[in-house]
């Protein structure tokens, strides 16, 4: 009974059977032989069938498809009918077909096998292999072939040699990175009719002669071997690997060479220089000794460094690459990445790392603290914001630029006092610090008895950090922090919902409270508080600030309070103007004794505040209600003058808006009187006059000088040769400029001057850039920067 059976273990392939008609239920690993001997045909397409254990039984078959599918290994050593084959889009590793001689048509397309003997085939005529792992295919015995495809493979030797090449209708071998020649019959007849090949892949009789030879496809990348001797001959595309593959170093610098194939070849090369070249891609994998990698100003923008385990240097600057993986390259002790798009790199294993540049790039954050061996930093013009160089030995580094980096706020070092004593090239508003800069999502507590508060509150845990997570505290609206000798209340600005703050009996000396735009009642009393910053809270209702040492209090927009408490301090004037709550019922509460510098308090109505119906309000007897400056002059003469510090400037200066005075050209209030916003564009001395109104004898005056170092920058230029505006320069009188960067409209740095040189000739890269607009960029010694634009006119 079994014998009539043919065995199919694989479920799913007898299921598709049983779909197929040719057996029924139940599952039971048999197929009745008559159901299929007959079958000329068999399509399956089933991810699931795991074993094709069964189609020994379809002696008949001439036509058999197999797509998507598991399966590794396939018998159909007795289909010898078989006419075309079809097996794609699984993970067949092995296939032997010499014993299906009536083969006609093969395709053998995304599969796993790695070889194929088709020897044997000598009647096929429609051959498709691509995207296997085969590197080697012998035709040389099937003279019946007229379509081929070969694309998209690894081949590497194709022997086409058959004595009938000129009957095949239909040719393509692409994609095939690793075939240099493919041996044919007549390499002429080839060349004009099979036109479907790789740059890289050459016709020839005998392929042999191509084994030892490197495909350099870069006319001036061969020129320059033929030049140093390694070529000879016309250009052909070629070199011999032999005279390559013991080089040491290559120096191909502005060459115009677009194309770096063949590199990979020179195994011994240990010094790469590639500068100033177009090069869009860099194979240096198989240069495993390969010490110094220069591609400086190229078009690469990817690069893999992994296998060069010797590495030591490597320059990647002007360069639109935007990732470098380095981690393992441990013998690494110079790396320069200036002007490229890498944003984010890791230095951690490179612990020989003595020289580190990442001007001009985007990178935002950079941890060196492994980096032991630094001696050189450079980090110009980024958007880096924080810089992690707590290293134990801070003091070996010798050179340190992180200038016009308008996101970093923070250094971690060794030991601050010594990095702001000896490395002065960092922005103003960069700080050191031997502690912790700011972690992204918590909030920045260096006070621990603040800390321990919040500890205590619950909203933050041990050990005493310095940070607390900010949404913690980003929602509480009322703090009680008294009595806990806090001196330091720097994270508040997180507690951007709170609306009452009782801080009283602490340490503080100044409190900004301008991010806490929601507070409506402030207690503050008996600290050493000396600056108050209020004056964006307008929400206030209740402000304490007694027993403090503060010499003015500011209330510009504070103007709903309904109690104030400013008693035995050293404030010498109070504004009180557009508070008409305080005066509005007997609830409101005024305090205001044991203040002996106050003299004037500016109200709106003198004579209510100097009424008895208000007997919530309490002040010194020295102190007065006065309506305006005038009267508080009449009181003393206490006039003030604003001050401004004396500058140079490059062309122009417009005077500021000042609060106390106006402005003359001459001293004494005489001379012309210059308006504010006024524009001075020559080098004088101005004066800052300021005299009362009720008292001509009470008067204040300051003075500053303005010095205008002009610079003549042109509008245009015409680089025509003709010696007429044939550069663009700027010419100044005073050198106080670091440097000029040009830019193109898509904001990519051109060309770096200096002042009062030669200027830009137009060209970069060597070569001579269209009529267009150009952005210039001043940078000044003392921070300041000047922007504007040029045009280029041919």
């Amino acid at each position: 009974m079994r014998s009539q059976n043919t065995y199919v273990p694989d479920d799913n392939f007898e299921q598709l059977l049983i779909d197929f008609g040719y057996d029924s239920g139940p599952l039971d690993d048999f197929v009745p032989t008559n159901n299929i001997n007959s079958v000329t045909e068999l399509f399956i397409n089933d991810s699931s069938i795991k074993k094709f254990v069964g189609l020994d039984g379809f002696t008949a078959l001439t036509r058999l498809s197999i797509e998507v599918h598991d399966v590794t290994e396939l018998d159909i050593s007795k289909n010898i009918k078989l006419k075309d084959l079809y097996l794609s889009n699984g993970l067949l590793k092995n296939i032997d077909i010499s014993k299906n001689t009536e083969l006609e048509t093969l395709r053998l397309v995304v599969v796993d096998v790695s070889s194929i003997n088709l020897k044997n085939n000598l009647k096929l005529k429609d051959l498709t292999i691509g995207n296997t792992g085969i590197t080697k295919i012998d035709l040389s015995s099937n003279r019946e072939l007229l379509e081929i495809n070969l694309s998209h493979g690894i081949i590497e030797n194709i022997n086409l040699k058959n004595n009938n090449n000129t009957n095949v209708n239909s040719f393509s071998c692409i994609d095939n990175s690793e075939l240099k020649c493919l041996q044919v019959d007549n390499k002429n007849y080839s060349i004009t009719n099979w036109t479907n090949i790789d740059d890289n892949t050459v016709y020839n009789e005998n392929c042999s002669v191509f084994e030892n030879l490197t495909y350099i496809p870069d006319d001036n990348f061969e020129q320059n071997l033929i030049d140093l001797g390694f070529d000879s001959g016309a250009l052909d595309d070629y070199v011999p690997t032999q005279n390559i593959d013991t080089i040491r170093e290559v120096f191909l610098i502005s060459l115009n060479i677009n194309d770096a194939t063949g590199i990979e070849d020179f195994e011994k090369l240990e010094h790469l220089q590639l500068r100033d070249n177009n090069v869009t891609t860099l194979n240096v994998s198989d240069l495993e000794e390969l010490r110094v990698l220069d591609f400086t100003s190229n078009k690469i923008d990817n690069i893999d460094v992994s296998s060069n385990k010797n590495l030591e240097f490597i320059f990647c600057n002007d360069n639109p690459i935007n990732n470098l993986q380095i981690s393992k390259n441990d013998k690494i002790t110079r790396v320069e990445i200036d002007d490229t798009n890498i944003s984010n790199i890791n230095l951690e294993n490179n612990q020989l790392l003595s020289i580190f540049s990442c001007n001009n790039t985007p990178l935002t954050e950079l941890d060196l603290s492994k980096n032991t061996a630094l001696e050189r930093l450079f980090c110009d013009n980024t958007l880096l914001e924080t810089i992690n160089l707590k290293n134990t030995n801070n003091t070996s580094i010798i050179r340190f630029s992180c200038l016009n980096n308008l996101e970093l706020s923070c250094f971690l070092v060794d030991d601050k006092n010594y990095s702001t004593t000896n490395w002065t090239a960092i922005d103003d508003a960069s700080v050191f610090t031997d502690t912790a800069c700011p972690k992204v999502g918590y909030t920045y507590v260096p006070d621990d008895n603040f800390e321990q508060a919040l500890i205590d509150f619950g909203y933050d845990t041990l050990p005493l950090d310095d940070y607390v997570l900010t949404d913690n505290i980003n929602t509480i609206k009322n703090l009680k922090i008294d009595q806990l000798n806090i001196s330091d209340l720097t994270g508040i600005e997180d507690f951007t919902a709170l609306e009452d703050l009782y801080v009283d009996d602490n340490s503080l000396t100044v409190l900004n409270l301008d991010n806490n735009t929601n507070l409506t009642l402030l207690s503050t009393s008996n600290n050493n508080i000396t600056s108050l910053y209020i004056t964006l809270n307008s929400k206030l209702l209740e402000i304490n600030c007694s027993n403090n040492p503060l010499s003015t209090l500011k209330l510009p927009s504070n103007n709903i309070l309904t109690n104030l408490y400013v008693q035995s301090t050293l404030i010498s004037e109070l504004d009180l103007r557009n508070q008409a709550n305080l005066i509005s019922t007997s609830n409101s509460f005024l305090e205001i004794q044991n203040n002996p510098n106050l003299k004037c308090v500016f109200v709106d109505d003198v004579h209510k505040f100097n009424t008895d119906i208000f007997s919530t309000i309490t002040k010194d007897a020295s102190a007065e209600f006065v309506a305006n400056e005038a009267a508080c002059n009449l009181i003393s003469c206490t006039i003030n003058v604003d001050i401004l510090s004396s500058l140079e400037i490059l062309d122009a200066y417009t005077l500021p808006n000042i609060t106390n005075g106006n402005y003359y050209t001459e001293s004494g209030g005489n001379g012309i009187q210059l308006s504010e916003g006024a524009i001075i564009t020559t080098s004088q001395i101005i004066y800052i006059y300021n005299q009362s109104t009720v008292d001509l004898l009470c008067f204040a005056e300051s003075s500053f000088k303005v010095t205008i170092n002009g610079c003549i920058i042109p509008t245009f230029f015409t680089p025509n040769n003709d010696n007429k505006n044939d550069t663009w320069q700027v010419i100044c009188n005073k050198t106080d400029i670091n440097s000029i960067d040009i830019f193109n409209r898509f904001g990519k740095l051109i060309k770096r001057i200096q002042p009062n040189t030669e200027g830009w000739d137009g060209n970069y890269n060597t070569k001579s850039t269209n009529s267009n607009t150009f952005w210039y960029l001043i940078n000044f010694k003392d921070g300041r920067q000047k922007r504007g634009y040029f045009s280029l006119i041919k």
